[in-house]
């Protein structure tokens, strides 16, 4: 459950932003800490999954490996 946020400031505002953007690593570290929060809501949504959708993946990739010797 998302709790209520405050609305961005004004551009121009010293007491806010001040025209602060965030970077894409704070972006990502917001969405790491979100799914480490939810991690186990979402191993438990896996886990109660039908055996005919876990039936279909057949992800078995074998990787082609040439010798160099």
């Amino acid at each position: 459950m998302l709790l209520p946020h405050l609305r961005f400031s004004l551009w121009d505002d010293r007491d806010g932003y001040a025209g602060y953007v965030p970077s894409a690593c704070y972006f990502c570290g917001f969405y790491n800490m979100y799914l480490e929060w939810h991690a186990a809501e979402m191993d438990q949504n896996m886990s109660m999954l039908s055996t005919h959708i876990l039936s279909i993946d057949h992800s078995f990739k074998v990787s082609n490996y040439t010798s160099i010797y």
